[in-house]
């Protein structure tokens, strides 16, 4: 296991941090919450399938935790490899649109938890649904980077996407995502908003 190393984690942030003030009352704040990382579960060479690290605070019933480690898995190697949504009749049935089926997805894997009691939560406990899926699909990408050399970045990485990256990779040719364009930038966005609420206040 020594092999493998986190690549990516989602997480929220932990208790107190102070958030925006709520009509001058006081202050919002998010209790601390779900922490999860996938490791690399493609190696050279192969070693004992995916290992998940997770902080889900304190456990009730390990097997559910589990459970949602192992769907969140499912979902994330349907992110990375197979769900597209694009043909709204190709891809209008779950079977259409590639969600992994259980023989998709690999039988063994590991989940490492290290619990933290959380103040906020009931019995020490937290969430532990979202964060097995918030990373591994950027996980499975990293994988693929790293054995044959190209980053794709455009989901899903079909085979198709992989070998025309390879093959432009291999001429020289650019063959990375351009950026995207999402209409305005995000802190654009808030310095206008912020603009906006202070000159409310005046005159």
């Amino acid at each position: 296991m020594r092999a493998f190393r986190p690549d990516t984690v989602a997480s929220i942030p932990p208790n107190g941090r102070t958030l925006i003030p709520i009509r001058g009352t006081g202050t919002a704040r998010l209790p601390r919450t779900t922490c999860c990382s996938w490791r690399k579960w493609l190696s050279k060479p192969p070693r004992a399938g995916p290992v998940s690290s997770a902080d889900v605070g304190v456990i009730g019933r390990r097997q559910a935790v589990l459970g949602q480690a192992w769907g969140g898995f499912s979902h994330s190697i349907g992110f990375a490899l197979s769900e597209n949504y694009e043909d709204m009749k190709k891809h209008a049935t779950m079977r259409g649109a590639g969600v992994p089926r259980c023989n998709d997805v690999p039988d063994t894997f590991n989940v490492l938890f290290h619990e933290t009691y959380r103040e906020n939560g009931p019995h020490g406990s937290t969430g532990c649904a979202e964060g097995f899926q918030s990373a591994g699909h950027v996980s499975i990408l990293n994988a693929i980077a790293d054995a044959v050399g190209v980053r794709v970045a455009t989901l899903p990485v079909t085979p198709e996407k992989l070998k025309a990256a390879m093959t432009a990779k291999a001429a020289g040719v650019p063959y990375g995502q351009e950026p995207w364009d999402l209409g305005c930038s995000l802190y654009e966005r808030l310095a206008f908003l912020k603009a906006r609420h202070a000159g409310k206040g005046k005159g």
